[in-house]
């Protein structure tokens, strides 16, 4: 009867992860896929990065220059499934909407700059992000606050 009883209830339990495939290093748990930063989708199988490519227009600082009515272009870098390209700068997203700018050199004209701190917020609608550098010498605080253009 023990037996008859015990075969009843396990033969009643369904694994809810059983059908379920979590892509790119995603875990299933209780039905859901769960998906590592830069990762999104019902199966993780869509790139975070690939929705905040595209061209972006709103207000540049720059050497205490502000550029207003700027268009900025972001991309997706294939050297990371995190990483994305703005204009000069990478940043390494963090979440799937907040990033860090770390530690990078670029070309600046005739002269090269030294990023030393950043982060940053995209969505995939809206782009901001701030950072200081050194240019000949200077600090300087560089910042972008602007939407996607569609």
């Amino acid at each position: 009867m023990l037996t008859v009883a015990t075969i009843a209830f396990s033969c009643g339990k369904i694994n809810p992860c059983g059908k379920i495939d979590c892509a790119n290093g995603g875990e299933c748990k209780n039905g859901t896929c769960y998906c590592p930063v830069g990762y999104d989708g019902e199966s993780c199988d869509q790139e975070v990065r690939q929705r905040y490519a595209g061209y972006y227009r709103g207000t540049l600082v720059k050497d205490n220059v502000l550029y207003a009515d700027f268009i900025l272009t972001s991309s997706a870098e294939s050297v990371l499934s995190t990483r994305l390209r703005f204009s000069q700068v990478y940043g390494d997203f963090l979440l799937n909407t907040y990033f860090e700018i770390p530690e990078q050199q670029y070309a600046d004209g005739n002269s090269v700059c030294y990023v030393t701190a950043g982060q940053g917020f995209c969505d995939g609608e809206i782009l901001q992000y701030e950072y200081t550098y050194t240019k000949d010498g200077v600090t300087y605080t560089g910042s972008f606050d602007g939407y996607k253009m569609m």
